[in-house]
């Protein structure tokens, strides 16, 4: 049988690797939570960039339309405001693959304002004819199509980062839980060897109990420590849960998800703040404040045509233009929605996602 201070060196040497390994999967929960903040943030940034496109394209299309000076100036606000969100997040990506698609966008961008300065420029001149010819050309939606796909996949790559970090982090808690049970259990073991090794006289005896006191301290001292680390992961992940909440309550756009009978389910705050939805009214009642129209301004829009009718019917789109005429006399809003259906286990169309 060993001796106790072959017992007491083994049992010292677990606590060593066992602190040593628990600092370094700690410095490295670390650096994946500050990478995952990052990449949270990246997708802010491409969140709140993306309405401010729309709202720029919306505006100039509002003033060829209506010839209202006031479009005028919200396309300027919300060109210069894409241009500075473009270059803040030029900044802050950091993978070759994202970089290639952002100077890829960058023309793309510099060609949709300039595509949206030029109808406004005819508008002013009262050139309709001109207007009727650049509106009929495709390049318009086409280098705005091109400038959303870039984006998305700029966001799907943040979302392959976010995903790889978390389940890295992950694997670091469960290593690091494994690692304070494995020690845990090896010094319990020492301790039951230790004291069965005391039994043959007193004198060891009363050695053995000073060393399972000791060998007993310093595993409460490790549990406490483990505890502590485990405490602050779970601290960790409830702040990562607050964020996502925080992103998805702050974003630019628009966000409703309704059931089948056209109940609001969940929405933001740029939901309630740009449609002047009021918690627990159905997408009937919403609807019945403003008169919708197709994207001239003019068209009225069919009830099988509406956003939330199609994504309920199973439909998945993108892009879509309407235009909202308050009931109460308020200006025009200019929307672009996409949807979504939603679908249960079986398949079965349970909601719908509009954005």
């Amino acid at each position: 049988m060993p001796s106790q201070r072959t017992i007491l060196g083994i049992g010292l040497a677990i606590l060593l690797l066992i602190g040593a390994a628990s600092i370094g999967l700690d410095l490295k929960s670390r650096s994946d939570t500050v990478a995952v903040d990052h990449a949270l943030e990246v997708l802010k940034k491409i969140s709140d960039m993306r309405p401010l496109l729309r709202s720029a394209e919306s505006a100039a299309r509002g003033f060829a339309v209506s010839g209202d000076p006031d479009f005028v100036r919200e396309h300027s606000e919300a060109s210069a405001a894409f241009q500075a969100a473009f270059e803040d997040l030029t900044g802050a990506v950091t993978t070759p693959v994202e970089i290639q698609l952002l100077d890829e966008t960058r023309a793309l961008v510099a060609r949709q304002i300039a595509i949206s300065s030029e109808l406004i420029r005819l508008q002013a001149a009262g050139d309709r004819a001109g207007i009727a010819a650049l509106m009929a050309r495709p390049e318009g939606r086409t280098v705005t199509e091109a400038i959303v796909t870039n984006l998305q996949k700029v966001t799907a790559e943040e979302r392959r980062l976010l995903t790889t970090r978390r389940a890295a982090s992950e694997t670091s808690w469960r290593i690091l839980l494994a690692i304070d049970l494995a020690g845990v259990a090896l010094i319990l073991v020492l301790a039951t060897v230790l004291t069965r090794s005391t039994s043959r006289s007193s004198r060891e005896l009363q050695d053995s109990l000073t060393a399972t006191r000791a060998t007993n301290e310093a595993l409460e001292a490790a549990v406490a420590e483990r505890t502590e680390h485990l405490v602050k992961a779970h601290e960790e992940l409830r702040h990562s849960t607050e964020v996502l909440q925080s992103t998805f309550h702050s974003m630019a756009e628009a966000v409703f998800v309704i059931d089948t009978r056209g109940r609001v389910l969940l929405s933001n705050a740029a939901a309630e703040k740009t449609l002047r939805y009021v918690p627990n009214k159905t997408v009937e009642q919403l609807r019945s404040l403003s008169t919708v129209f197709q994207a001239d301004g003019f068209t009225p829009l069919p009830l099988r045509d509406m956003p939330a009718t199609r994504a309920l019917r199973g439909e998945e789109f993108d892009a879509t233009e309407i235009v909202l005429r308050p009931k109460n006399g308020s200006p025009p809003v200019h929307l672009v929605v996409s949807g979504r259906p939603l679908r249960d286990a079986s398949r079965a169309i349970s909601g719908a996602a509009l954005v």
